[in-house]
Protein backbone atom coordinates (compact mmCIF):
# COMPACT_ATOMS: atom_id res chain seq x y z
CA UNK A 1 0.00 0.00 0.00
CA UNK A 2 2.88 2.48 0.61
CA UNK A 3 3.51 1.89 -3.46
CA UNK A 4 -0.06 2.93 -4.37
CA UNK A 5 -0.06 6.03 -1.69
CA UNK A 6 3.37 6.96 -3.43
CA UNK A 7 1.98 6.77 -6.89
CA UNK A 8 -1.60 8.91 -6.07
CA UNK A 9 1.07 11.56 -4.19
CA UNK A 10 2.69 12.04 -7.38
CA UNK A 11 -0.43 11.92 -9.30
CA UNK A 12 -1.76 14.64 -7.24
CA UNK A 13 1.07 16.57 -7.06
CA UNK A 14 1.80 17.29 -10.91
CA UNK A 15 -1.95 18.79 -11.03
CA UNK A 16 -0.68 21.29 -8.56
CA UNK A 17 2.42 21.81 -10.23
CA UNK A 18 0.89 22.52 -13.44
CA UNK A 19 -1.89 24.73 -11.70
CA UNK A 20 1.40 26.54 -10.28
CA UNK A 21 2.71 26.99 -13.68
CA UNK A 22 -0.30 28.29 -15.16
CA UNK A 23 -0.94 30.73 -12.57
CA UNK A 24 2.57 32.42 -12.99
CA UNK A 25 1.57 32.26 -17.01
CA UNK A 26 -1.42 34.00 -15.96
CA UNK A 27 0.42 36.31 -13.89
CA UNK A 28 3.06 37.01 -16.93
CA UNK A 29 0.02 37.81 -19.05
CA UNK A 30 -1.58 39.64 -16.51
CA UNK A 31 1.38 42.14 -16.34
CA UNK A 32 1.72 42.58 -19.78
CA UNK A 33 -1.61 43.81 -20.05
CA UNK A 34 -0.93 46.16 -17.43
CA UNK A 35 2.77 47.45 -19.01
CA UNK A 36 0.80 47.96 -22.30
CA UNK A 37 -2.30 49.61 -20.48
CA UNK A 38 0.15 51.65 -19.50
CA UNK A 39 1.79 52.65 -22.48
CA UNK A 40 -0.92 54.44 -24.20
CA UNK A 41 -0.20 56.76 -20.52
CA UNK A 42 2.89 57.53 -21.66
CA UNK A 43 1.62 58.44 -25.30
CA UNK A 44 0.13 61.29 -23.59
CA UNK A 45 2.63 62.68 -21.86
CA UNK A 46 5.18 62.61 -24.93
CA UNK A 47 2.86 65.54 -26.65
CA UNK A 48 3.32 67.84 -23.42
CA UNK A 49 7.08 66.74 -22.86
CA UNK A 50 7.80 67.80 -26.84
CA UNK A 51 5.30 71.19 -26.79
CA UNK A 52 7.38 72.10 -23.73
CA UNK A 53 10.96 70.96 -25.24
CA UNK A 54 9.61 72.81 -28.89
CA UNK A 55 9.09 76.08 -26.22
CA UNK A 56 12.32 75.88 -24.76
CA UNK A 57 14.16 75.77 -28.18
CA UNK A 58 11.84 78.91 -29.14
CA UNK A 59 13.10 80.35 -25.82
CA UNK A 60 16.65 79.58 -26.52
CA UNK A 61 16.42 80.90 -30.16
CA UNK A 62 14.90 84.01 -28.94
CA UNK A 63 17.98 84.57 -26.33
CA UNK A 64 20.02 83.98 -28.57
CA UNK A 65 18.54 86.31 -31.13
CA UNK A 66 18.13 89.21 -28.80
CA UNK A 67 22.05 88.94 -27.39
CA UNK A 68 22.91 88.88 -31.31
CA UNK A 69 20.93 92.28 -31.78
CA UNK A 70 21.92 93.44 -28.20
CA UNK A 71 25.69 93.15 -29.59
CA UNK A 72 24.75 94.94 -32.51
CA UNK A 73 23.07 97.85 -31.01
CA UNK A 74 25.74 97.97 -28.38
CA UNK A 75 28.54 98.76 -30.92
CA UNK A 76 25.75 101.44 -32.13
CA UNK A 77 25.11 102.63 -28.36
CA UNK A 78 28.84 102.99 -27.64
CA UNK A 79 29.25 106.40 -26.10
CA UNK A 80 32.11 108.25 -27.79
CA UNK A 81 34.91 109.78 -25.38
CA UNK A 82 34.17 112.57 -23.59
CA UNK A 83 36.61 115.33 -21.67
CA UNK A 84 35.66 118.48 -20.06
CA UNK A 85 37.95 121.29 -19.55
CA UNK A 86 37.32 124.10 -18.25
CA UNK A 87 40.11 127.14 -19.26
CA UNK A 88 41.81 129.76 -16.32
CA UNK A 89 44.43 132.02 -17.48
CA UNK A 90 45.79 130.13 -19.84
CA UNK A 91 45.50 126.88 -17.64
CA UNK A 92 43.09 123.65 -18.41
CA UNK A 93 41.54 121.90 -15.92
CA UNK A 94 39.97 118.69 -16.62
CA UNK A 95 37.11 117.80 -14.74
CA UNK A 96 37.08 113.83 -14.56
CA UNK A 97 41.31 115.08 -12.95
CA UNK A 98 38.88 116.92 -10.77
CA UNK A 99 36.04 114.59 -9.83
CA UNK A 100 39.12 111.81 -8.79
CA UNK A 101 40.52 113.90 -6.42
CA UNK A 102 37.10 114.44 -4.60
CA UNK A 103 36.79 110.66 -4.46
CA UNK A 104 39.98 110.11 -3.19
CA UNK A 105 39.69 112.87 -0.45
CA UNK A 106 36.30 110.88 0.48
CA UNK A 107 38.23 108.23 1.02
CA UNK A 108 40.86 109.29 2.86
CA UNK A 109 37.74 110.93 5.23
CA UNK A 110 37.52 106.80 5.84
CA UNK A 111 34.35 106.51 3.41
CA UNK A 112 33.82 103.88 0.44
CA UNK A 113 33.31 105.25 -2.56
CA UNK A 114 31.29 102.64 -3.55
CA UNK A 115 28.78 104.50 -1.17
CA UNK A 116 28.16 107.70 -3.44
CA UNK A 117 25.13 107.91 -4.80
CA UNK A 118 25.06 111.51 -5.78
CA UNK A 119 28.02 113.94 -6.85
CA UNK A 120 27.55 117.78 -7.14
CA UNK A 121 30.42 119.72 -7.49
CA UNK A 122 30.91 123.56 -8.06
CA UNK A 123 33.99 125.34 -9.37
CA UNK A 124 34.86 128.61 -7.82
CA UNK A 125 37.15 130.39 -10.20
CA UNK A 126 38.61 133.06 -8.21
CA UNK A 127 39.39 130.79 -5.10
CA UNK A 128 40.38 128.14 -7.41
CA UNK A 129 38.91 125.49 -5.68
CA UNK A 130 36.24 123.01 -6.36
CA UNK A 131 33.33 122.42 -3.67
CA UNK A 132 31.64 119.21 -3.63
CA UNK A 133 28.42 117.56 -2.19
CA UNK A 134 28.15 114.12 -1.55
CA UNK A 135 24.92 111.92 -1.21
CA UNK A 136 23.44 115.19 -0.34
CA UNK A 137 25.31 115.46 3.60
CA UNK A 138 28.71 116.63 3.33
CA UNK A 139 28.94 120.51 2.70
CA UNK A 140 31.96 122.68 3.01
CA UNK A 141 34.15 120.40 1.52
CA UNK A 142 36.43 121.09 -1.05
CA UNK A 143 39.48 120.01 -3.34
CA UNK A 144 42.26 122.44 -4.73
CA UNK A 145 42.38 122.45 -8.56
Amino acid sequence: MVRSQAKVSEAAAKPVAETKAAKTVAEVKASLEKTEKKAPAKKTEKPAVKAAAKKADADTKAKRKKKKIDKTTMALRKDPIQESYFEIDGEQIMVEDTVKKIKEAYKNEGHRIGTITSLKTYFNFAERRAYYVINDNEEGKYVDF
